[in-house]
């Protein structure tokens, strides 16, 4: 016998995996998300000299969502601390307070930038 495409043997077999992220995820790593009111734009900066810059410093990394409000911060405690407390200062200076939280570390979308991530800044 011949094993013919569309024949029903592999059938009880498992499929490809296809989704790895959960095994990337550092059981340490803590996420915040802040709502930026719509300002997501002067978090990342001209050209992305604002995000660039808080990935630089901290170490975290920084996605900025795609519908425009919020911003998902995670890394060791250190450094999405750190990171989380640039963008609220800069979303401070404009009046805007950032309200922050704790996230579940679930993925939103978005652009990640960062080590580590896809679309890395400055690595």
């Amino acid at each position: 016998d011949r094993n013919v495409r569309g024949d029903n043997r592999d059938r009880d077999r498992p499929g490809p995996v296809t989704n790895f992220a959960h095994l990337d995820r550092d059981p340490n790593e803590v996420v915040f998300t802040l709502d930026t009111e719509g300002s997501n734009g002067l978090v990342v900066g001209h050209k992305g000299s604002n995000v660039k810059r808080v990935v630089a410093e901290s170490g975290a990394r920084v996605t900025c969502q795609p519908d425009g409000t919020t911003v998902v911060i995670s890394g060791t405690r250190e450094a999405a601390e750190q990171a989380r407390g640039m963008v609220e200062d800069l979303l401070r200076a404009r009046g805007i307070t950032g309200r922050g939280r704790v996230g579940s570390g679930e993925d939103l979308g978005g652009t990640t930038t960062g080590e580590g991530g896809r679309g890395n800044v400055g690595a």
